[in-house]
């Protein structure tokens, strides 16, 4: 994914925003925040942080709400959602971050409902240049396969909360960071990280952090370019894996017809498919080839790499 040159200014700037280049077209919540925060747009980052009880969506789960009242993602729809997106667009008009506890419990007018409680954390992301390159680097890090932690340090309590800083904790060293830690500090807390499955609140001396894993996308390889491997290529995308196409047709797999797609192939024979990529647990394989003993090639070939 390729990015424009950053814009913005540093983030202790309080003035007005205003449009600065066109935006780019992505679908990942990384990317989202990118596009808005390059042309000097806040947002806010929605994040499910804890649940108890019943929740359409665990913990982790995120979506992103714009200046203009656009909302990106699901946190889990309904009368909660709604409730949340409301939240986040006071959060924008004061600026300021805040956590949220909302009742799963009430039921909507579809029929939906959920017996539990959400703590949601909406994290105001002021359109300043540190955090422009932060949200770069995080979508630049899961297109070249990487995890990572992202932290937000937070000070203070909920009736005066202050975001001290944010970064990306990789396993080897620190990245995109306006958070002060000492070596001591970074190891302690990457001690404590480790083994985080979801996303929670850590603390470290005087502060808290809000930890996010952030895994690395999983692969899609789409054995077969046809007429149906196009929209399930795109839908494939818009849910965050990497989509490879693979076919013997260059006809049909082409950029043309799967611009959502992050690697495309025209192979020789199905007998080979596989045999440039390393599968591995984070691969997935859907095999739609134009007829059925091209299916069973394919099939041989992907239950070789297992």
């Amino acid at each position: 994914m390729k990015f424009p040159s950053l814009t913005g200014r540093n983030c202790n700037y309080s003035g007005k925003y205003s449009h600065a280049k066109k935006m780019i077209k992505n679908i990942s919540i990384p990317g989202i925040i990118f596009d808005q925060l390059n042309n000097n747009k806040p947002v806010v980052l929605l994040t499910i942080v804890d649940i108890l009880g019943s929740s359409p969506r665990h913990a982790g789960t995120k979506m992103v709400v714009n200046a203009d009242g656009d909302a990106y993602g699901t946190i889990g729809g309904s009368v909660f959602e709604a409730k949340a997106i409301q939240q986040a667009k006071q959060v924008l008009k004061k600026g300021k971050s805040e956590f949220l506890e909302f009742e799963l419990n009430e039921k909507s007018t579809d029929g939906m409902v959920c017996g539990g409680k959400a703590l949601v954390f909406l994290d105001y992301i002021d359109a300043c240049t540190s955090n422009t390159q932060l949200f770069k680097n995080w979508q630049e890090s899961l297109d070249k396969g990487k995890g990572f932690y992202y932290l937000v340090q937070i000070k203070g309590k909920s009736s005066s909360l202050r975001i001290a800083g944010r970064s990306l904790l990789i396993h080897d060293g620190i990245f995109s960071s306006d958070i002060k830690l000492s070596k001591k500090q970074l190891d302690t807390l990457r001690n404590e990280v480790q083994n985080v499955p979801s996303t929670t609140i850590v603390s470290l001396d005087n502060s808290r952090f809000v930890v996010d894993p952030i895994k690395r996308l999983q692969t899609l390889y789409l054995i077969g370019a046809g007429h149906v491997a196009s929209p399930t290529a795109q839908i494939a995308a818009m849910v965050g894996f990497q989509v490879v196409v693979l076919d013997d047709r260059a006809d049909f797999a082409n950029k043309q017809r799967f611009p959502d797609a992050e690697q495309i192939e025209i192979i020789k024979d199905y007998k080979r498919v596989f045999r440039e990529f390393d599968l591995d647990d984070d691969s997935c394989v859907v095999i739609m080839t134009r007829g059925h003993a091209y299916d069973r090639v394919a099939l041989e070939q992907a239950l070789k790499t297992t």
